[in-house]
């Protein structure tokens, strides 16, 4: 008991001693500390300062953001910090998210034109060359956390990939054509720092016929190619993509985006051939990268959209769709010749029952007949056999399934055809 008195008297004396003041004084003067402006050098005086290493605003919101103005505070003053960020001017910034149009004119003027830096939270460091313009940003967990190490040595390579993206745009200068355009395009795809300026005008001139294929490779545009082909015939964007999925002047990431547009254009036409193109685009969109988000997704999609059902197994949670894209029972059906045929779904286990809103029979790809109404299997069944009259003999029989399970998916159960004599 008397040690731990000991070191709370030791602690509450440290505490009561800063800068010579007393515990209440002490308190007074963090208080008057943190409240007061972050010390800085005027715009002026720093442009006239400025050297190839450009500046680096500290960014936070002097409304509201009273945390990352102490991490501003830190920052700029950690050793680290100003031994990685070399001969750039640091300068602590008060710049809010959303500013009005007074605000908006103020920086612009201030900084001659230069557009507003984004970040997606605050705190945020905006990294500026000496020109005014805008090449990198480190803003989320690093900036947060506040750890003067880990943010250092984000500047030091942010400032190190702007340094080489100078170098082939200095190369790109020197150039002509289709060298150029490839120069271009490599400071282009530089990670982690943006574009250089007027980089697609550039491009353009120098191969206005795109013979590198970096114009239509660095100017592509995820959002809206599938914006756009929202708005197209099925088939069509299928066709598209293919091409462009064959096409070398495109990135890994890019060939990504075709199959995951693709996989969504499928699961659009549902049909009996989709479940399997679906599985197909998503191993490729796996083969392009495996640890990216898409990649990532990529068993994902597989798992909850390509079908699983087997005419021998049944159906279990794994195989049942949380939305109502058709399914393919797949394996051998016992449906060839003409007759009446009935499909009938017993339910075998779970918490859920099983609700079918449709089931639709296919020769191939073309549509023979189908019974459409909601039925169920659980405890009690209702309406729970659907009915198909099939005319002629089929050579290749195919069972689309409709399902009605959103979320409650945890029902076990078989699937019968029989033939009706």
């Amino acid at each position: 008991m008397k040690k731990i008195l000991i070191i709370a008297a030791i602690i509450v004396a440290s505490c009561a001693v800063y800068k010579g003041y007393s515990l209440r004084e002490a308190k007074k003067a963090l208080a008057a500390e943190e409240a007061a402006p972050i010390p800085t050098m005027p715009l002026e005086e720093a442009k006239a300062k400025v050297t190839d290493d450009g500046y680096i605003l500290f960014a936070y919101a002097e409304t509201w953001d009273t945390y990352g103005k102490k991490v501003v505070r830190k920052l700029i003053k950690s050793k680290e910090v100003t031994g990685a960020a070399g001969s750039a001017i640091l300068l602590p910034y008060a710049l809010d998210q959303a500013l009005n149009e007074e605000a908006r004119k103020a920086f612009q003027a201030q900084w001659e034109g230069l557009k507003i830096p984004n970040a997606d939270n605050y705190p945020a460091l905006f990294l500026i060359d000496r020109n005014g313009r805008h090449y990198s940003t480190i803003c989320g967990t690093y900036m947060t956390q506040a750890n003067p190490a880990k943010v250092a040595k984000l500047i030091k390579e942010r400032m190190a990939v702007k340094r080489k993206q100078d170098e082939l745009m200095r190369q790109a200068a020197e150039a002509k054509g289709v060298e150029k355009a490839r120069l271009i395009a490599q400071a282009c795809n530089i990670k982690d720092i943006n574009r250089p300026d007027n980089y697609e005008r550039q491009l353009r001139e120098a191969d206005p016929k795109d013979e590198s294929g970096v114009v239509r490779q660095v100017t592509f545009n995820p959002w809206a190619f599938v914006e756009k082909k929202l708005k197209e015939e099925p088939d069509a964007v299928l066709a598209e993509l293919d091409t462009m999925l064959a096409d070398p002047a495109y990135t890994d990431d890019q060939k990504q985006v075709f199959c995951a547009c693709a996989i969504g254009t499928l699961r659009r036409i549902g049909g009996p051939a989709a479940s399997k193109r679906m599985s197909e685009y998503a191993r490729k969109l796996e083969s392009y990268g495996k640890d990216t988000v898409l990649g990532r997704s990529a068993a994902i999609a597989e798992r909850e959209w390509v079908s699983k059902l087997t005419y021998a197994d049944g159906w279990q949670p794994s195989v049942l769709p949380a939305d109502q894209t058709p399914v393919e029972l797949e394996g051998e059906l016992p449906i060839s010749g003409a007759g009446h045929y009935t499909v009938v779904f017993q339910y075998k286990k779970g918490p859920h029952a099983l609700f079918v809103k449709a089931v639709e029979l296919y020769d191939g790809d073309t549509k023979v007949t189908e019974d459409r109404h909601d039925g169920s299997t659980g405890i009690k069944n209702n309406k729970n056999t659907y009915d198909l009259k099939v005319e002629a003999p089929l050579s290749q029989p195919r069972l689309l399934i409709t399902f009605n399970m959103n979320n409650n998916r945890d029902s076990y159960g078989r699937i019968s055809i029989i033939k009706q004599k």
